[in-house]
């Protein structure tokens, strides 16, 4: 596989206008995932992002959006009802998914997008959020890349280094192996 590598200047102008780009992992994990600026994104480019990656659709921000929104972190909820053994599993960020109470089903790539754009609003409340939801959701570590160098830091990261709200979209690729 080859790599090309831009300058931060050029990503953060394909960051801006919500052209999808692809993350990639160290060497050794050799994950990607497609990603877009949550505040940038339109419903063609998660129907994009969906078609394309084929993995799971989520939502990135600061941990302590989502849990000012109430959505905890998945890995709480499953513990407490003893679903949770794995280390592993516990270090990885995901929130409860969620969808906006304005959903039909919240499947749909307009659904989903409803519920990007309500959690994207200023005066996004726990009462507009049902759970659990299609959309899934990632709270970046405090400190972002100097606290863990993950796809869901680096989502945050870019977002803010474009000028735009911290949040990401990512959906991570999923090859024929």
């Amino acid at each position: 596989m080859t790599t090309t590598a831009y300058n931060l200047d050029q990503v953060l102008s394909w960051v801006r206008v919500g052209r999808p780009i692809i993350l990639m992992d160290d060497q050794k994990e050799m994950e990607g995932d497609l990603y877009c600026a949550a505040e940038a994104a339109t419903p063609e480019t998660l129907q994009f992002m969906v078609r394309k990656a084929s993995g799971f659709l989520c939502f990135s921000t600061h941990r302590y959006i989502l849990e000012d929104l109430g959505i905890p972190r998945f890995t709480e909820v499953a513990r407490r009802s003893g679903l949770v053994h794995s280390l592993k599993l516990a270090e990885t960020p995901f929130h409860v998914p969620v969808d906006a109470i304005a959903c039909r089903t919240g499947i749909s790539v307009l659904d989903r997008f409803l519920t990007v754009q309500t959690l994207l609003r200023k005066d996004a409340h726990p009462s507009m959020f049902e759970t659990p939801g299609h959309l899934l959701t990632l709270g970046a570590a405090p400190g972002l890349l100097r606290a863990r160098q993950g796809h869901t830091e680096t989502s945050v990261a870019l977002a803010q280094a474009a000028g735009l709200k911290p949040a990401g979209l990512l959906c991570e690729i999923v090859g024929d192996d």
